[in-house]
């Protein structure tokens, strides 16, 4: 019954299938009570034939179950029918049918329980009704009905509020308010009520009850106008965009209404009669704060993800709702109207609404003062969103307080953004629950102390108290729950017919007989509001202009023609019907063609001025601008005579009459709707007292033009894109209509700075500059931006700040620019130069503009400045103008301190002070300006506030930058006692303070303290931002970085791996982001051993930085630091050093030279000169570094490593002296950290014993090992392998003091351990083995020795240490020639020579030595020829290797001199040892025995060749020196032979003795008695031996690396 004969239902099939699956429950029901429906109407047939009447209680409850029933099926059925024909189905629509059916189900077990006289069952909500009221967000009820199962009447009673809340879902309110017992037809069923009474309600369809509605307290026209909010201006606004009075639609205000307003404020008897009183049960507004929404139907039909419609007229209704006389007399307290726009909401726009809002408010004479965020540069967008939201919490809970026990509607006009919603709960709940982190921790505490008494029942009271609402407007139709949303649906017939009426300017009977037409296009326009009204203004126009009574006929004969159009071509987008009527209307006829100037007119002006990009910073978002009528037609004129070729037909009316036909266009745009005229007059001129002139003026000057809605808007950008005629004249129209409006503007402008009112003038000094970029003017707006003239000209429009706050926004989007899109771009440093320019024309007129005036106005002046410099500064800064942006800095201090005093903003200026000053490493005058911050912040707010806790963390930062560890630390932890007080509202600040305290200690070697920092950093990030934020990341790589290091490797993997899978989740920084990614999968490379691909990432991450992030120079260093590594580790030397040099300078230019990052880079440097064999320059790197560490980590682990690292280099250069003293300083920095029986102590203490022992002072040395033996052997244990190497030392210095039997016993107790310990064929084990069967030689064992050498060279060859068999090859060697086997020692000679040629090339020391070694053999053997041949090649050698004078050198040719002495070419001789003599000499080298049979042979030679007086002199020099060494008591025989040679005695016993101790000499140096400086066989041995001792800081250097 629902349909016509004339209309048809296509039903949908998903829609319709919705709906049956239902149906199994209603039959259920239906059949249950069919037997007793049959019985009733036998019964009542017989009593009707008998006349008999029953029980009437037991007839009148039937009757009333019976007549719901009977209310309840034609209900089902509509909602039926609705689903049917909308074809659809909603969560709404599935929420009105399922509680239907829940009630019919109810009401028939009700009549079952009834006629069976049983009792009525416990009812359970059904699983399809909760899921229904769950995704409509009737939450409440259903908790409402969960405590009450048993009570009927309350279930009638919510299933009413929530089909009632469905709005055009739910079914006939009058019979639902009667099936439910709502209003005049409500009681209960347990009541004393009479049953007769009862039946009487239901039937008679219950009167409405209006005693509860409350009556005013007075009648006086005064206590009325008190009652009543203002209207916003805002609705206002809207309002006078409709022409006529606003079409009522009263279902939509209802449904609004009794959303907003408790029953008793609800007085418009026509909205009453469009509902039912509805039920008491829940206040709407007995919630903190009662949001509705509302939106548009979806825009596509039965998608519940799509927006809402536009222009369905949301505004409109919010404004009809604010004008409402129930809503103004309810929300006595105030009505504000504020826009939203299309960003989400951040702090300063959110004060700029909290402001709007309580400007409002009537009992609210003065705006709030609201927290001023000051930015920090460089700040991180995370924590700048952060520190905004505790700001935002903090103005938030300060409306909260001031809206207490008041009764106020806010009104949010265009929400997109849920998030934004939460800032605008103000109820009494919020101050109390939500704590500001801007509080002082005093005020906090005595605000959680109130809460904490507040009980339920005056909490309760307070919220019943507080009766605010917010009436939000929003296309997004998932903001709030469907409960709390108002769709507004598209105009029925008659509303539709009502608007096109109303905006064509007719009465009903000029479209009389057009009423068909008229119905037709209205159906075409689908009943949209704003398609509507564009057919009425564009029948208005018709109209007007040709007087067409048949204006109707000819509009649907063109709308007709467009639908034919639309679907031939099949093109959606332009088959938009609002578009193509606005394209008909737009396209009026001139000589019977449509014309296109208005088209393209609108076009240009949305292009040039409506741009959402470009609006004016200090107009509302989103509203369409407001523009000068005379600069729109500057342009219209301008464009249209660029474009004349195109646009115009010769005798046209726009042709000949171009100017007036300009001036008309605007004209036209108004008439249809599309744009308003607005007249500004001025404020102190009355309008009744304007002369003929002013009028004029106006009328030419101070006119301006207005697009009306934002779908225009969307309509002019797509005739730009997609419009095909005007394809042509749109193409790069943003550069070419831009660039000829200003050029049309720059011609008629002749003063910037005058004060004369000119509303174009006020337009272009604020938006010049903008349309100077789009039309890619770079140059030229370079030049105006730093004119005085302009600058002055935008300080007296716009005042100070706004003109700041406009010529920052210009210069900055002038300076990306100069950089991206100017051809050439400018460098960096130029665009930086034009930024500076430009604001210091502007900084030095604030300045003198401020000093003009006189002193009433200084202070409010002064302030501008202050915050106008403050913005300059702020913005240098940020692009890294550090020395400028400071300077703007401190100007803007000292006029705030002059006129405000030390207050906080000041306070947040010398903050950002020290963070600039930190990022220029001038460290000094950071910590000046935040320790001035921190007695001004202690000042203003106490030491217990956030603010000052942040500074100190802020100077802790500083001190790390320095690396001055210890005060960082002391820094940190001051700052973390303040923010403990109240740990839960700054665990983010906790949590980053943490973090720097596990670097630091990272940093000291102090690994596992590192690592807990990070473990409880990451704990109290994790508690603000949960498990999956980016800004874990870093400490979740430093987490893996300790674990690597105590060789937890697949630990670390695992920390590495969610430290590359959370840093990926950063969209801000993609450029820094990726290399971060690709420095960690380095190191995941390295840990899986994959080196190559590990250093592929570093490169790569390199790129990045320096291409992409360039001005991340510490990350730069580090990285290159890095990578020299991982080219040290690999062997790649020349590389690796490369790379630190160019990190070290990289470190001193971004960290100062005193950092302990360029220590660490000076520390490998060294370790990579050392591997290179440059022990100087090694040295003096260690030196550089010890420096730093000394002053930034006295006695620290870092100091005693470096100190030790310097006493073994200068061990090596001979310098021991300096030795000494690094590893004494070493040992006591050791015992200091660690105690005196530590490992570490016994490590150093093993050091110096091994320095004792080579300067000789081998009872000290072993003084040394024994304390190094006693501590390792009590730490360790007795078989670790730190105790054998000791042992190991020890059998050294024995053997040095000529204690064999007990050198022997150290090594065999030493061979012993590390067999057990490291295994039989370690290397180690080979060491002791082959340092045993020396000193078996030694002791003349030579059989011993051989077996033990052997067996070295069997581990040695094991372990294919192909050197180390070398060198134990030529001790097996020396072994055989001792025993006179020089085949043996030849073979063993030239192996050793083979591998080292193959291993260390040709031009090796080693080479050289077993050369000699073979030259020496081949002596013994008398092969002079073999023998000299080797010595040659290995003078050559050392030549090469060491230069001509070294003392190796010598003994090379000490070797050839005496083979050629003792071949008897007494010549060659001579030439080899006198040059032997000269480099001793040079060298300044210690005299000893070789030394003495050198002077010795060439005494004989100049003796022999007749030169007496030069051979006694040799013998003489001989003599001393060996009387100076004390070898006269060794060798008396040759003492005597020495001494009767300078007496002159015979000649034949001193010529008999000279070949025996020439070769002495050369082969044994028996005589020398220096343990120390022995040059024989087991000399030459021990030495080549001490240099396979192992260096004792090998692996801690390598940790370090």
């Amino acid at each position: 019954g629902k349909t016509t004969s004339t209309e048809s239902v296509v039903v949908s099939p998903d829609a319709l299938d919705a709906v049956l699956t239902h149906a199994p429950n209603l039959e259920s029901s239906l059949r249950q009570i069919q037997p007793i429906l049959e019985e009733k109407l036998r019964r009542e047939q017989q009593q009707k034939e008998s006349g008999i009447i029953e029980d009437e209680e037991e007839n009148d409850t039937m009757h009333i179950l019976m007549e719901r029933i009977n209310l309840l099926v034609p209900l089902l059925a509509e909602i039926a029918f609705l689903v049917c024909q909308r074809q659809e189905w909603t969560s709404r629509s599935e929420t009105s049918f399922v509680t239907l059916v829940e009630l019919l189900e109810r009401t028939a077990g009700d009549i079952f329980c009834e006629y069976n006289h049983r009792a009525q069952p416990t009812h359970r909500l059904s699983n399809k009704l909760r899921r229904a009221w769950h995704a409509t967000g009737h939450a409440e009820e259903l908790k409402t009905l969960h405590f009450s199962t048993k009570d009927m009447w309350l279930f009638r009673q919510v299933c009413y509020e929530v089909l009632i809340s469905t709005d055009h879902w739910c079914p006939n309110k009058k019979d639902l308010a009667l099936i439910c017992e709502v209003g005049g037809s409500t009681y209960r069923s347990d009541s004393n009520t009479p049953k007769r009474s009862r039946r009487s309600s239901l039937s008679n369809r219950s009167a409405r009850d209006t005693g509860d509605r409350g009556t005013d307290d007075g009648d006086d026209e005064d206590s009325h106008l008190k009652r009543y909010a203002p209207i916003p201006p805002m609705a206002f606004d809207v309002m006078e965009k409709v022409q006529g009075e606003p079409l009522k639609r009263p279902h939509a205000m209802t449904s609004i209404l009794r959303r907003i307003l408790p029953p008793h404020a609800m007085r418009d008897t026509e909205l009453l009669d469009e509902y039912p009183m509805r039920a008491t049960l829940r206040n709407p507004v007995s919630n903190s704060t009662n949001m509705v929404a509302v939106t548009g139907c979806p825009e596509i039909w039965n998608d519940q993800e799509s927006l809402g419609m536009g222009g369905v007229g949301k505004s409109t209704m919010a404004a009809m709702v604010a004008s409402h006389p129930d809503v103004s007399r309810y929300f006595k307290d105030g009505i504000a109207w504020v826009f939203m726009g299309s960003q989400e909401l951040n702090y300063k726009r959110y004060v700029e609404c909290l402001q709007e809002l309580c400007s409002q408010l009537v009992f609210c004479d003065t705006i709030p003062l609201f927290a001023e965020l000051v930015r920090v540069p460089l700040e991180a967008k995370s924590a700048r969103d952060r520190r905004e939201e505790g700001f935002m919490v903090y103005a938030r809970d300060t409306v909260a307080e001031l809206l207490q026990m008041r009764n106020v509607l806010i009104i949010l006009d265009n929400v997109n953004f849920k998030s934004d919603l939460q800032w605008f709960q103000f109820g009494p709940t919020s101050s109390l629950s939500t704590t500001s982190l801007m509080m002082p921790r005093s005020r906090r505490r005595s605000s959680l102390d109130n809460a904490e008494t507040v009980d339920n029942t005056s909490m309760t009271s307070l919220r019943e108290a507080f009766a605010s609402s917010v009436l939000i407007t929003t296309r997004r139709r998932d903001l709030l729950p469907p409960a709390d949303s108002v769709e507004i649906n598209l105009l029925d017939e008659s509303e539709a017919m009502e608007l096109l009426l109303q905006e064509s300017g007719q009465t009903s009977k000029h479209i009389r007989a057009g009423v068909d037409d008229a119905k037709a296009v209205l159906r075409v326009c689908a009943n949209h509001p704003l398609a509507v009204k564009s057919v009425g203004r564009w029948l208005s126009l018709k109209h007007v202009t040709s007087g067409a009574v048949d204006s109707v006929e000819e509009i649907n004969e063109d709308v007709a023609k467009s639908i034919d159009k639309i679907v031939a071509s099949g093109d959606l987008r332009r088959g938009d019907m609002m578009y193509e009527i606005l394209s008909m209307s737009f396209s009026p006829a001139v000589n019977g063609k449509p014309t296109l100037v208005i088209k393209f007119c609108f076009a240009a002006f949305v292009a040039v001025f409506c741009q959402e990009d470009y609006h004016s910073l200090f107009s509302p978002p989103e509203v369409p601008p407001t523009i000068p009528m005379l600069l729109a037609e500057m342009l219209f004129e301008t464009l249209l005579e660029l474009e004349e070729d195109l646009l115009f037909q010769e005798g046209s009316l726009f042709y000949t009459q171009r100017r007036e036909a300009t001036m008309l266009i605007p004209e036209a745009l108004s008439a249809l709707g599309v744009m308003k005229v607005i007249s500004a007059y001025n404020d102190d001129e009355d309008e009744d007292k304007m002369t003929d002139n002013s009028r004029l003026n106006i009328m030419e000057d101070q006119k301006y033009i207005q697009i009306m809605h934002q779908f225009h808007i969307e309509y002019g950008e797509y005739l730009l894109g997609e419009e095909s005629v005007l394809k042509e004249m749109t193409r790069d129209f943003e550069r070419r209509w831009n660039r000829e409006f200003v050029k049309a503007y720059l011609s008629t402008c002749s003063d910037w700075d005058t004060q004369l009112p000119d509303a174009s003038r006020d337009y272009c000094v604020e938006m010049i500059i903008s349309h100077m970029i789009r039309a890619e003017m770079y140059d030229e707006a370079a030049k105006l931006v730093g004119d005085e003239t302009f600058a002055r000209g935008r300080l007296y429009t716009m005042g100070r700040n706004n003109a700041a706050r406009q010529h920052i926004t210009d210069c900055e989007a002038l300076f990306a620019k100069l950089r991206e899109e100017r051809d050439p771009p400018l460098s960096k440093r130029e665009a930086q130069k034009l930024l500076e320019r430009a604001y210091r024309a502007l900084g030095e007129l604030l300045t003198t503009e401020q000093a003009r005036n006189d002193a009433e106005e200084r202070r409010n002046l002064a302030v501008d400045a202050g915050h106008a410099h403050y913005e300059l500064g702020f913005s240098l800064a940020e692009r890294r103008c550090w020395k400028q942006a400071i300077a703007h800095w401190e100007t803007s201090q000292e006029l705030l301190v002059s006129s405000l005093g030390m207050v906080e903003f000041v306070a947040a200026t010398l903050f950002n002070s020290g963070v600039v000053y930190a990022q220029m490493n001038s460290y000094e005058e950071a910590l000046t300006a935040l320790k001035q911050c921190l007695k001004m912040r202690g000042a203003i707010h106490g030491e217990d506030h956030i603010l000052y806790a942040q500074t100190i963390q802020k100077i802790g930062d500083v001190f790390l930058g320095m690396s001055d560890y210890n005060e960082a630390l002391d820094s940190y932890t001051w700052a973390l006692d303040v923010m403990h007080n109240e740990p839960s509202y700054h665990q983010m600040n906790i949590g980053d303070i943490l973090d720097n305290m596990g670097s630091i200690h990272y940093s000291k070697g102090n690994v596992a303290d590192a690592l807990q920092c990070y473990q409880d950093a990451l704990h109290s990030k994790k508690s603000e931002l949960g498990d999956d934020h980016f800004e874990l990341a870093s400490t979740y790589q430093h987490m893996g970085n300790c674990l690597s290091d105590q060789g937890e490797a697949e630990q670390a993997i695992e920390h590495f791996e969610e430290a590359i899978r959370l840093r990926k989740l950063d969209t801000q920084n993609v450029d820094e982001r990726d290399a971060d990614i690709l420095s960690i999968e380095g190191v995941l490379n390295n840990l899986n051993g994959r080196q190559e691909q590990g250093l592929q990432c570093y490169e790569k991450c390199l790129e990045i930085l320096v291409v992409k992030v360039p001005h991340k120079k510490e990350k730069i260093a580090a990285l290159l630091h890095l990578i020299g590594c991982v080219y040290l580790m690999n062997g790649e030397h020349k590389k690796a050093m490369k790379l630190f040099e160019e990190s070290l300078q990289a470190r001193r230019k971004v960290l100062g030279f005193v950092h302990l990052d360029v220590a660490s880079t000076l520390f490998n440097m060294a370790f990579l000169h050392q591997m290179r064999n440059r022990l100087g320059k090694a040295l003096t790197c260690l030196e550089e570094a010890l420096k730093i560490r000394e002053q930034r980590l006295p006695d620290s682990e870092k100091v005693a490593l470096t100190q030790e690292k310097i006493g073994t280099l200068a061990k090596a250069v001979g310098d021991t002296k300096k030795a000494e003293e690094a590893f004494k300083e070493a040992l006591r920095i050791r015992k200091l950290l660690n105690g005196g029986i530590h490992e570490s102590v016994a490590s150093v203490l093993h050091e110096i014993g091994d320095l004792m022992d080579d300067v000789g002072d081998f009872e000290e040395a072993m003084n040394y090992y024994i304390e190094a033996l006693d501590i390792r052997r009590n730490r360790l244990g007795p078989d670790h392998e730190d105790v054998a190497s000791t042992l190991y030392s020890m059998g050294f210095t024995l053997h040095n003091q000529d204690a064999t039997e007990r050198a022997l016993q150290c090594f065999d107790e030493a061979l012993n351990i590390r067999k057990s310990s490291l295994g039989k064929d370690s290397k180690e084990v080979g060491d002791t083995l082959n340092m045993m069967g020396f000193l078996e030689a030694k002791r003349g064992e030579y059989d011993e020795a051989l077996s033990l050498l052997w067996d070295a060279l069997r581990i040695r060859k094991l372990q294919n240490d192909l050197v180390k068999v070398s060198e134990t090859l030529k001790n097996i060697g020396n072994v055989h020639r001792e025993k006179r086997e020089h085949e043996l020692a030849v073979e063993c000679y030239e192996e050793c020579l083979r591998i080292r040629r193959a291993e260390l090339g040709d031009d090796h020391e080693k080479v050289a030595d077993a050369l000699v070694a073979i030259g020496n053999v081949r002596s013994d053997m008398e092969d002079a020829e073999n023998a000299m041949k080797a010595y040659q090649e290995a003078l050559t050698i050392r030549n090469l290797v060491h230069g001509e004078n070294d003392d190796k050198v010598a003994a090379v040719l000490q070797y050839m001199g005496t083979m050629e002495f003792r071949s008897g070419d007494f010549e060659r001789a001579r030439r080899f040892l006198e040059e032997f003599t000269r480099i001793r000499r040079e060298n300044n080298a210690n005299n000893d025995g070789d030394f003495v049979n050198v002077l010795f042979m060439l005494g004989n030679i100049h003796k022999i060749e007749g030169r007496d007086q030069d051979a006694k002199q040799c013998w003489s020099e001989a003599y001393r020196v060996f009387t100076e060494l004390g070898l006269g008591e060794q060798n008396p025989q040759i003492a005597k032979v020495m001494d009767s040679l300078l007496r002159g005695e015979t000649q034949t016993q001193s010529m008999a003795a000279a070949p025996s101790v020439a070769s002495g000499s050369a082969d044994n140096s028996s005589y020398d008695s220096s343990p120390k400086q022995k040059r024989g066989f087991f000399g030459r041995l021990k030495n080549s031996l001490r240099e396979e001792k192992l260096p004792k800081h090998s692996t801690r250097s390598r940790r370090e690396l």
